[in-house]
């Protein structure tokens, strides 16, 4: 009897994802979103899987009388779980989604978003803001140290969140 479900083709990316928790890649994925957004803020810029190095369907070609189009590469295992972390980030106040029609849309931080990277954590060890170390973190690989302060982000950004609910 066939499964009730469809297996998927083996990959490596699927082989990464499964060997560690969702927190572990919510951490890794959404410090390399909000890494990318403080760089290119205030200006709204777009977000895709490539973001997170992932690999993603490019359309070469679209025609809108039959809907059909052309496309090259493959979408990677991890896509939707990235869309899920990207939608966490809107929902909870840390990025504005604009949509500009026709399956385009952009992203920038929010207030809270910003307040939240820009925050100094030890003044006396230096002025480096969370969002500069998120951003030399993810560009250098260095995945603790953006786990790290994508996590000390989050918590500030609740913590203004709750403060503001209060008044």
């Amino acid at each position: 009897m066939a499964p009730c479900y469809r297996r998927r083709p083996y990959s490596k990316t699927m082989d990464r994802a499964m060997a560690k928790t969702n927190i572990e890649r919510f951490d890794e994925m959404s410090a390399d979103i909000l890494a990318h957004l403080y760089e290119a803020f205030p200006v709204h810029t777009g977000v895709s899987p490539r973001t997170a190095g992932l690999a993603e369907v490019e359309i070469l070609d679209y025609d809108p009388v039959t809907g059909t189009s052309e496309t090259a590469g493959e979408r990677d295992p991890e896509t939707d779980f990235f869309e899920a972390t990207l939608a966490w980030l809107v929902q909870s106040g840390f990025v504005l989604r604009k949509d500009n029609g026709h399956f385009s849309c952009t992203y920038v931080l929010t207030s809270l978003g910003l307040q939240a990277l820009k925050h100094v954590p030890k003044p006396s060890l230096g002025s480096e803001t969370l969002g500069e170390k998120l951003s030399t973190a993810t560009k250098s690989g260095a995945k603790e140290m953006a786990k790290e302060a994508l996590n000390q982000a989050l918590s500030i950004g609740m913590r203004v969140l709750t403060k503001s609910t209060e008044l």
